[in-house]
């Protein structure tokens, strides 16, 4: 039997372009804030006419490697791949929310054994801040529901777990994150409203717990002691949408 004949690739001059030209910013001949040749400049040195460059740089701009500014030319920009992936949230599958609870529980709950082994003092005052913004919004919205403190709640919550992920220094398990923020956002809404639908029910609008079970301390607390089965626990609690919190 006669073996399998592949097809030979052929690449656009654009693709060629543009990974020479992707080929010089990673390996640091166009640092972040560089400005980079002209298009003239560029179609002579690649030996290709300008519509071919500027197709390129089309294709850098849209990767946020560079930025064209009208007027002063292109530069070449740091790169961020949350706001990379920001760009293409809007299309993820929709059954992608509901393996977010395991996504969360395998790379959060990572990152929290990483930062008890990483953060600094600093960085752990740091998150303590943010715990204390976070519970003080969380105060007010369940003393009156308001939908604009509800949502500033939220942000306030995908803060506090990003910045664990920010404490455990590891691009890998960040850049995991970034990629699932949205959805992480999405998931935090869910959470949120049906616990708020909890208290209200238990408790009546406008009245709180005297002995509230707060998740988000614990697993602070639990990050500061070094103490990864408490934060496992606490953690595995806060992202089962389905766990009523005053039965923990």
């Amino acid at each position: 039997m006669a073996g399998v004949i592949e097809k030979i690739n052929k690449r656009s001059a654009v693709d060629l372009v543009f990974e020479k030209m992707k080929d010089l910013i990673k390996n640091g001949t166009w640092s972040v804030a560089d400005k980079i040749p002209a298009e003239s400049e560029l179609a002579e040195m690649f030996d290709v006419n300008r519509l071919t460059v500027r197709m390129a740089l089309q294709k850098l701009n849209t990767l946020g490697l560079v930025q064209t500014r009208a007027g002063e030319g292109t530069f070449v920009t740091e790169f961020s791949f949350a706001d990379y992936i920001g760009q293409v949230s809007e299309f993820y599958p929709p059954n992608m929310f509901e393996d977010i609870a395991d996504f969360r529980t395998a790379v959060e709950l990572e990152c929290c054994r990483l930062a008890m082994d990483r953060a600094t003092p600093e960085e752990l005052e740091e998150l303590k801040h943010r715990l204390d913004v976070y519970v003080d919004c969380r105060n007010t919205l369940w003393k009156r529901f308001r939908h604009d403190v509800y949502l500033t709640l939220v942000d306030y919550d995908l803060d506090f777990h990003e910045y664990i992920c920010l404490m455990a220094k590891n691009s890998l398990l960040t850049a995991a994150f970034a990629m699932a923020r949205d959805a992480i956002y999405q998931h935090l809404l869910m959470i949120v409203k049906k616990r708020s639908e909890q208290r209200s029910l238990k408790f009546g609008q406008g009245m709180l717990p005297e002995h509230q079970a707060e998740l988000h301390q614990d697993i602070y607390q639990a990050i500061v002691d070094k103490n990864f089965p408490a934060c496992e626990k606490a953690y595995l609690a806060m992202v089962d949408h389905n766990v009523n919190v005053f039965e923990l």
